[in-house]
């Protein structure tokens, strides 16, 4: 069973990738709403993967990244940005890799989760 820890502000988004997650039965997930709380979350729980939303109020999911890469207990979490920002289409013509990190289009789609899930827990 692989941990994942999914960092987002928005409650329906953590609850909705949560709950799909652990249905399949291969994930036990836990969620964050709160930046500052993430990164004390990553430390402590050590997860196999975290799902990093893009764009947050207060700290962003790029200096959250920023400061799990920078930190030798985290830094070799794979992370995968979720983004409303980036379209699916570009995201699949790109490999779901887009500036050095694996990104998913929002809103979530499993069929296209999963897959990525997989591969960054594999690299």
């Amino acid at each position: 069973m692989k941990n994942i820890l999914v960092i987002d502000d928005q409650p329906d988004t953590c609850d909705f990738v949560k709950r799909n997650l652990e249905a399949i039965g291969d994930f036990r997930v836990w969620v964050c709403c709160d930046g500052r709380e993430a990164l004390q979350d990553a430390k402590r729980l050590q997860p196999d993967l975290i799902l990093l939303d893009l764009l947050m109020s207060g700290i962003s999911g790029p200096e959250i990244a920023e400061q799990l890469t920078a930190d030798l207990c985290t830094q070799a979490i794979p992370l995968v940005f979720l983004s409303a920002v980036v379209s699916g289409r570009e995201l699949r013509e790109r490999n779901n890799f887009i500036g050095g990190h694996y990104m998913v289009s929002e809103p979530v789609y499993l069929s296209e989760l999963i897959p990525v899930i997989h591969y960054a827990i594999s690299m």
